[in-house]
């Protein structure tokens, strides 16, 4: 297999595509102040850990594309991104990703074949029309779930990357560094 990155959504991918909202206040203990406690997302950790090994132990690059864009949502996944070793920034407010992932695939000298993609959802099929491994989660709308060469047995938010990492480990589908 040749891929050289993997392009994933976030949310019905990485998280399981809920939000959680929150109208009350809370007490700020550092600050002294009260504030909106505001959005929750869950993320799983199998996700973080694939990430990184992907990047240490393969050199995949991982990039993560989303057309959500409202600042309090974006700050929870700038955040939680920071820890999955990602090559790039999180890519928040794409709502043409077909042209995002291009010009990526242009920067970094890859052909769309080397890429791997990860969607759920209606604004994902462009992309997994052209890369070399399109894939999605077990419970991406059924149209995605056309357009894949693989699904993922787990849904979104319980370790898709994870699962899709396990699978190319298994089967030897990427090749390891020699570290030494």
């Amino acid at each position: 297999m040749a891929i050289k990155a993997i392009v994933t959504d976030l949310d019905g991918v990485l998280t399981d595509g809920g939000m959680y909202y929150s109208a009350k206040t809370g007490w700020d203990v550092a600050n002294g102040e009260t504030h909106e406690i505001g959005l929750i997302k869950k993320f799983h950790t199998r996700d973080a850990s694939a990430a990184r090994w992907l990047s240490e132990k393969t050199g995949v690059k991982l990039f993560v594309v989303t057309a959500g864009e409202h600042a309090r949502n974006n700050a929870i996944n700038a955040s939680r991104m920071e820890v999955m070793y990602l090559a790039e920034p999180i890519s928040q407010g794409v709502m043409d990703k077909l042209v995002w992932l291009k010009n990526v695939a242009h920067i970094y000298g890859l052909e769309l074949s080397e890429i791997a993609y990860i969607g759920d959802d209606i604004i994902d099929i462009g992309c997994l029309s052209v890369v070399g491994f399109p894939s999605c989660p077990a419970d991406a709308l059924t149209t995605v779930i056309g357009k894949c060469d693989w699904v993922s047995s787990r849904n979104g938010g319980y370790g898709v990357l994870g699962d899709l990492a396990d699978q190319w480990r298994r089967y030897k589908l990427l090749e390891e560094k020699n570290d030494g």
